[in-house]
């Protein structure tokens, strides 16, 4: 719980916290790898061929990262057409379906793939020589990140009663959104 004692923490911050050092020290990857052979390439005519391969899989590693980053902060695109017409408990209902919906999904998505995942891991890439399967690996660790953090999103929701993006005195939509909501 956090002070007040009335609210829980955050769940999994230091997992956050961890994905966020993780995700800064890809980025930095990235850009020193492209500065390092753009510098190769066009200053000493002698390109680096795994520099390349190696920057790419950091860039995948980030996409999954900054999708469990934005999972955590319970910040998913989301298309919020009834939920302003719901009281409390109905915004509350339709937050916990919409984030079982994206944990169910993406454990669909990491035991579907697994089979994938299996049958290509051993392809290595032709500069660098890593196995692809560091590639696909991104994609359930990342999936299964965010998964977590829409489970423990929904806890944190159901804990206070309402999902952490309501605002206090949310319900029905203000003038503006009924005059656009309107035919």
């Amino acid at each position: 719980m956090n002070r007040s004692g009335n609210e829980p923490a955050r769940p999994l911050a230091w997992l956050r916290m961890a994905e966020r050092w993780a995700a800064a020290a890809l980025v930095a990857v990235v850009l020193v790898l492209m500065a390092v052979q753009v510098v190769a390439r066009y200053v000493f005519g002698a390109p680096i061929p795994w520099s390349e391969e190696v920057a790419c899989f950091a860039f995948v590693w980030l996409a999954f990262l900054g999708g469990a980053l934005v999972a955590g902060e319970g910040k998913l695109l989301r298309v919020d057409v009834i939920s302003p017409w719901l009281g409390r408990r109905g915004r509350l209902a339709v937050e916990c379906l919409s984030t079982a919906g994206v944990a169910a999904g993406c454990l669909v998505m990491v035991v579907g793939g697994a089979p994938f995942v299996e049958k290509l891991a051993e392809i290595v890439t032709p500069a660098a020589g890593i196995p692809r399967r560091w590639l696909y690996l991104a994609s359930a660790v990342g999936l299964s990140l965010i998964a977590l953090h829409a489970v423990a999103n929904t806890i944190v929701a159901v804990w206070r009663g309402t999902p952490e993006w309501a605002d206090d005195d949310a319900g029905a939509p203000d003038e503006l959104d009924r005059e656009s909501a309107l035919p």
